[in-house]
This record gives C-alpha cells, sequence and structure tokens, in this order.
C-alpha cells in the first residue's frame, strides 16, 4: 500500500489523472481499521469509530471511488428529478468537489424527493424509482464507512447484498444443509418484501452507526429505503432491520429445549438463510416451523414491519419449494439421480423453477423474429442466454432445464430459419447456419464459424464450496480468501482464460477485474482477430480513458 509523496500531497487536475489503486487501497485501509475498532472492547471504540468514518467520507479517495461507482452502476442512465447525469470527465471530478461540500457540511444536505417512472413491457406497466446521482453517490459514500460496521454484526447465513456474497452463496450453503441422509425434512418458506411497507425509523435512528445523523434523516425522509432498494445505503438499511433474526430464531430451539423437542422426540434442526427479504427457515418436523413461524412475526413487529404482509408456506421438502428462482425438492431414489450417492434413499434436486425456465422461453421466442437477421439475434440473444445458464448452472440437475431450454432454442431457430427462407430445403438451411462441419446432426447455428449462438448444451455445470462464514471482506488479511473465490466462481471459460492471463486485473487502474464494474474485452489491434494474445479486460469506465487507449473496438458480447 506503499504511495509516494507526489501522490499523497497533490490531487489530480482531470478525472484520468486518479489513481485508482491508490484510491482503493486508502480506503480499504481506513475500512480496515473501522473493523479493528469495531471488534475492540474499549469502552471509547465509538469514539475512534467516528474519527475512522470522518476521515474516509473526507477523503478525496474514497469521494472519487463512490463516483466510479455511480457512474459505473447499471442505473446511469437513469436521471434522478434534476436530469443530471455525469457523462463528460469534467462533470465527474465536479462531482468529487460537490460530495465533498456535503460532508464538510452534512447539516445542510437536503436530499431530492424520489423520482417515479412509469414504463411499460409487454403489455404491462410498472414503477420504478430513481433518485438523483449525487443522492446516489452520498449513499454509495456512507456505504463505505458503515458497512465494515454492519458485516460483524450481521448474521452469518445473510447473503443478500452483502460484500463479496452472492446468491450462488446462499444456494450453496442452502444445499450444504439439505444434501444429508439427516438432513431436515421441513421447510418455512418466507417472502417478506411487502412487510416495509411499514417501518420503524427510530429503530433503525438506533441501529446504524453512521458519523453523520443528517445524512441517514434525510434517506429516511425522502423514503429512499422504501423505493429505492437497490442503492447501497438502502439495501444495508433493510438488512439492518432483520439483522438478528437468525440468532433470535436459533437461540430459541438451543436454549429452551422446550416442549416442542419434547413433544416430538427430535432435535429441532432449525436453520435460518436469507437473502435480503426472502429467507429460508429448516425444521425437523412442521410443529418446530409453526413455532419459528411465530417468532418470525414477533421478531417482524417488534421493528415496525407489518407481518401481515408476510408470505409464508410451510412444506415438507418432498413436496419442494423455491428459493431465489431455483426449485428444491426431494425425490425417492433414482439412480439416474442418485449417480454420487447410491446409498441414500432419497435424492435431493436443485434446479431452475418452471416459471424461470417459462420466462427464458418467452425471451428466446419474442427475439427470434423472421425479420431478424442472425447476427442481430445472436447480438440480442447471446448474453441473455449466457446470463441466464451462469446463475443457474452451479448445480448438476439443472442439465434437465438447459436442455428443454436448448431444445425449444433450435425448434425456434429453425422456424425462424424455414420462414425467412420459404423456398430453401432442409439440407440448404443446415449447410448455411449450421456451423459443426463435421456433424452436420449437431446444432450450432452461427453466421460463420466463429460467429455461433451460444450454445447451452456446452455449458459446464459448476458447484461451489460453502463460504467461510467467520471471514470479514473488509478484513487485509482475507483479501486474498475472496479473490481467489470470485476466480473460481467464474463460469465463463474464455473470460476467465483473459483475465488469469492479466491476474484478474485492470490494465488501466490496476483493479481488481472483480470489483463489481462492468468489463469489456478490447482488442488491441485487429478487431477480428479473437486469439486470446490480441485480446485486453478492461473496466468499462477505463475504456473510455483518451489517449491511453484509443481503440474502443470491443468484442461482440456473444463470444465473451
Amino acid at each position: 500500500m506503499h504511495t509516494d509523496k507526489k501522490s499523497k500531497n497533490e490531487r489530480p487536475n482531470s478525472w484520468y489523472e486518479i489513481d485508482w489503486l491508490d484510491a482503493n487501497n486508502r480506503v480499504g485501509e481506513i475500512q480496515h481499521q473501522i473493523v479493528e475498532a469495531t471488534k475492540s472492547k474499549d469502552p471509547s471504540r465509538m469514539v475512534k469509530i467516528w474519527e475512522l468514518q470522518r476521515k474516509l467520507v473526507n477523503s478525496f479517495a474514497a469521494r472519487a471511488l463512490a463516483i466510479r461507482k455511480v457512474i459505473s452502476s447499471e442505473e446511469n442512465n437513469v436521471p434522478g428529478i434534476d436530469k443530471i447525469i455525469w457523462l463528460k470527465p469534467k462533470d465527474k471530478l465536479q462531482a468529487i468537489a460537490e460530495i465533498g461540500n456535503i460532508v464538510h457540511n452534512p447539516n445542510k444536505y437536503c436530499a431530492s424527493d424520489v423520482k417515479k417512472i412509469l414504463i411499460s413491457k409487454n403489455g404491462r406497466s410498472r414503477e420504478l424509482y430513481s433518485i438523483t446521482m449525487i443522492d446516489r453517490a452520498i449513499q454509495t459514500l456512507y456505504h463505505m464507512a458503515i458497512d465494515p460496521i454492519i458485516e460483524i454484526e450481521s448474521d452469518p447465513n445473510s447473503y443478500g447484498f452483502r460484500k463479496d456474497r452472492s446468491v450462488r452463496d446462499a444456494i450453496t450453503s442452502l444445499r450444504n444443509l439439505l444434501d444429508k441422509a439427516v438432513s431436515p425434512q421441513w421447510i418455512l418458506e418466507a417472502n417478506i418484501e411487502e412487510c416495509f411497507d411499514k417501518i420503524d425509523y427510530n429503530f433503525l435512528r438506533k441501529a446504524v452507526p453512521i458519523v453523520d445523523k443528517k445524512i441517514l434523516e434525510e434517506i429516511l425522509r425522502t423514503n429512499q429505503i422504501k423505493f429505492v432498494k437497490k442503492e447501497p445505503l438502502s439495501s444495508l438499511l433493510r438488512n439492518v432491520i432483520l439483522n438478528g433474526l437468525e440468532s433470535t430464531i436459533k437461540q430459541h430451539f438451543e436454549k429452551s429445549r422446550d416442549k416442542v423437542d419434547r413433544e416430538t422426540g427430535d432435535r429441532s434442526k432449525v436453520n435460518v438463510i436469507r437473502y435480503m427479504d426472502d429467507l429460508v427457515i429448516t425444521g425437523s418436523n412442521k410443529i418446530v416451523l409453526e413455532k419459528a413461524k411465530e417468532i418470525l412475526k414477533f421478531f417482524l413487529d417488534q421493528r415496525g414491519l407489518d407481518p401481515k404482509k408476510s408470505k409464508i408456506k410451510i412444506i415438507n421438502i418432498k413436496k419442494g419449494f423455491s428459493f431465489l428462482d431455483f426449485h428444491f425438492q426431494r425425490y425417492e431414489k433414482d439412480l439416474k439421480r442418485n449417480k454420487r450417492n447410491r446409498n441414500l434413499e432419497t435424492v435431493l434436486v436443485i434446479k431452475s423453477t418452471s416459471k424461470a425456465e417459462k420466462e427464458i422461453k418467452n425471451r428466446i421466442s419474442e427475439i427470434i423474429e423472421p425479420n431478424r437477421s442472425i447476427k442481430t439475434i445472436m447480438r440480442n440473444l447471446n448474453p441473455i442466454l449466457r446470463s441466464w445458464t451462469e446463475y443457474y448452472g452451479i448445480t448438476v440437475h439443472v442439465r434437465e432445464n438447459f436442455r428443454r431450454v436448448n431444445d425449444y432454442l433450435n425448434e425456434r431457430m429453425w422456424w425462424w430459419a424455414t420462414k425467412r427462407h420459404s423456398g430453401w430445403s432442409g439440407k440448404e438451411i443446415r449447410e448455411r447456419y449450421l456451423m459443426n462441419l463435421k456433424d452436420r446432426h449437431r446444432w450450432i447455428w452461427g453466421e460463420n464459424e466463429r460467429d455461433i449462438l451460444f450454445n447451452i448444451s456446452e455449458v459446464k455445470i459448476w458447484t461451489l464450496k460453502p463460504m467461510k462464514l467467520s471471514l470479514n471482506p473488509y478484513n487485509i488479511e482475507n483479501f486474498d480468501y475472496f479473490e481467489k473465490r470470485k476466480q473460481l466462481n467464474r463460469s465463463s471459460k474464455f473470460r476467465n482464460l483473459v483475465y488469469k492471463r492479466y491476474n484478474y486485473k485492470c490494465l488501466v487502474c490496476n483493479q481488481s477485474l472483480q470489483n463489481g464494474e462492468p468489463i469489456e474485452l478490447n482488442c488491441i489491434e485487429n478487431k477480428k482477430n479473437y486469439q486470446i494474445e490480441n485480446i485486453r479486460p478492461l473496466h468499462r469506465e477505463c475504456l473510455r480513458r483518451k489517449p491511453v487507449y484509443q481503440s474502443e473496438d470491443v468484442i461482440d458480447e456473444q463470444l465473451a
């Protein structure tokens, strides 16, 4: 983390002169200090924490990173009520100064109202909500200061909107709990999203460790936590409200060994897995989960949430349940499904829900139309197919879904070809669009041998090991563990080879390619040369940097 005197004493004159690696290191070091101060038993530790938070939000490095995160997010092109978007480098540099003025005078901060947007898609209309970019930057900045503390206080098996945790980790943890002969057989499945229509803001005022209370007050006043759920501080506040749920439920059964257990003569086997407002509670029997349901509703009520709006279902695992669009169900012994555990009388099957499969088929049908060229179809469809298979491709039984979707895709493509070329024979269609020259029976559609439609049948299924829940990603000594875990999580073989060649770092900013920002694969010389030696991975924001990288030839997403 060494930095020279010049970088310490002089601030850059332009957006592209910012040393992002140095900025990231500076912020990471303060966050590490916040973690150490939080774990300290010193009675005056809160004074130290406030000092460190103040140091972080006032630092140029943190403010610059906050702006960068905002402009790299998917919501970048959705302005708030002020209609301002930071596109030019000078706008971004000015924004750093603007949030500097706010953190120097936090009591004068006044958040803008949430902007309501009505959009229509497929004949249906729905509401979206957006806040101004400056409000997003403020949320992002203070999130950096608060999250290291909340990370320590969070439930071990809470996975949503937490640093270096994902849906994959939640599914892996649940699979690990349920995939044993002695695993619990009963499930409480709950969605409590609508409970957030009513929130006890006084609870949050006491629970959120923020140095500038006025910032929190403005977020609560404008109801950002209710409407803008995916902004960093809004999602963190939702987690704060629900933290303690896992320990509250587990402690009840571990402590009391109450009548519920004595009646059944069985261990409770209670575990709680939560991803934001979706959660699953396991239990040895229905009686245990009825009690857990009471505790859950009381917990929500104590925090001002509305337990009446919770969607709760208790079910035996043999009937199946859904969690994060994955379907879990235990079946009787089946040699096809019991390949790994032939001695078990039943087998746990995890795959995508039928609803998720239907939705991807609908997307395929919408995109594959006779008036579109195969190149247009590939450009629109490949990223969707890749994203869908990467999300679900973490369990072996999802191959059943992949096979059905792949069959449907081939049927639609054949329909497309016969409609687009009504006078062609089947042989002419195969010779023109099926790209495997050695075996024309394989359905690999494409413009040529290199430009092909994403082939679901060749997707590699990969499984994860459960993460070490005791490790904190804000501790410097744990950084390598989380970086290596993210590297193992990458299912795209081509991208992984490119990233590995550059040591998983962006060539421009030298930061990790896995910091959450969008990444582009950039051709160094000939755009048609797709050899790994001719490709470099860059953060999308770094690709805009000129004149360092003049070429902006980016590989089509279908090849990545």
